[in-house]
């Protein structure tokens, strides 16, 4: 009786298996397989000053931008403009490259899957200006690009973007945007870079607002799921968190949370808060619609993209999935009702694939 409510365990083990894996994405698409950038990463197309990685797979559209930023100046130029080199002739360029991100290759041996993810270049601003350089408190006859509304010297203006859209979308820098023709979930795996104060937005260009997490798996715009560089087992494989709370857009504030070691069984205790995180965005896309992700004034890093028709963020969230039967095996194993197995000559009631049938 044993071996049979063992038998039935694991059919049921299987089944629930098979219903949570069979959301197959429509589209799987990953930026640097292997280590090696894809080739749109590695022969992006140049447009101005950035250059861009466009992946084109019915029914999403998906581009990456790295720009190239000014570094220095050699005379000053007033006013917040936009960034063009037509606007800043005089100045020192970094370049905008693509790169596999070094300090998220770690991940690869320990996070089930592949992590690694592709750094661009450029912080997303929404303006600059020209400013002064002093040295000792004195002002030298040097200019750098400064961002508008960065500190007191100008309380009218903003450096960053601002989640209720009021100051438009950034105008350079590292960022994604992705659209889809067909209605579904969009999931976007990010590579974010330690530090307390990181936030990182979903944008709907058509309002420029930026989507809102909320505890509420029923009224939340968004979901994020990954893995936490502190959270590790003792075996150094790294705890999955299934879903990482939100505040004021920065992913994972939790400074104690809590998991336990399934090599110790002991309870650990981490800060996730200042840790690197590989991480996914599970979100609603609407027909036509552009989402771009961003970091407040940092280089986020890109894994990859999967998307799912006809899905929403709520099934995914309660776990209600596009269930599709697995295919039998016809040379699985034959167990009797004793839990033994057997072949198929075997007569009477017998267990394959997780069924019960009567081989007469």
């Amino acid at each position: 009786m044993k071996k049979i409510f063992t038998l039935i365990s694991m059919a049921l083990v299987a089944m629930s298996v098979n219903a949570q894996d069979s959301w197959t994405p429509d589209v799987d698409y990953v930026a640097a397989p292997g280590g090696t950038l894809a080739t749109e990463f590695s022969t992006p197309t140049a447009s101005g000053t950035d250059k861009i990685a466009a992946i084109s797979i019915a029914p999403i559209n998906v581009q990456v931008v790295s720009s190239r930023t000014p570094k220095d100046l050699t005379s000053a130029q007033g006013g917040a403009i936009g960034l063009t080199e037509t606007n800043w002739p005089e100045a020192g360029w970094n370049a905008a490259e693509f790169k596999v991100g070094g300090n998220n290759k770690e991940s690869q041996s320990t996070i089930p899957g592949e992590f690694y993810s592709v750094i661009g270049s450029g912080v997303p601003y929404i303006s600059f200006v020209s400013k002064q350089n002093y040295k000792d408190g004195k002002a030298e006859d040097k200019y750098y690009p400064g961002f508008h509304g960065a500190n007191a010297e100008d309380p009218d203006g903003w450096t960053y973007y601002n989640p209720d859209g009021s100051l438009g979308l950034p105008k350079s820098g590292n960022y994604v945007k992705a659209t889809a023709s067909e209605k579904g979930v969009m999931k976007i795996g990010t590579f974010v870079q330690s530090g307390d104060t990181r936030q990182l937005y979903i944008v709907k260009e058509s309002t420029m607002k930026a989507l809102v997490w909320d505890a509420d798996a029923n009224k939340t715009e968004y979901k994020v799921e990954g893995y936490s560089q502190n959270a590790k087992h003792s075996d150094n494989t790294w705890q999955f968190i299934p879903s990482f709370t939100v505040a004021d857009y920065i992913i994972g504030p939790e400074t104690s949370y809590t998991f336990t070691d399934a090599v110790t069984s002991d309870a650990k205790d981490v800060n996730l808060l200042n840790s690197r995180k590989f991480i996914w965005f599970v979100f609603d896309v609407e027909p036509g619609e552009t989402y771009w992700i961003f970091g407040k004034n940092w280089q986020i890093g890109f894994q990859g993209v999967k998307f799912f028709k006809g899905k929403t963020i709520k099934d995914y969230n309660s776990g209600v999935k596009a269930v599709k039967v697995a295919e039998e095996d016809a040379n699985a194993p034959i167990y009797n009702l004793a839990g033994q197995k057997v072949d198929k000559s075997q007569k009477g009631i017998l267990i394959q694939n997780g069924k019960k049938f009567v081989n007469k």
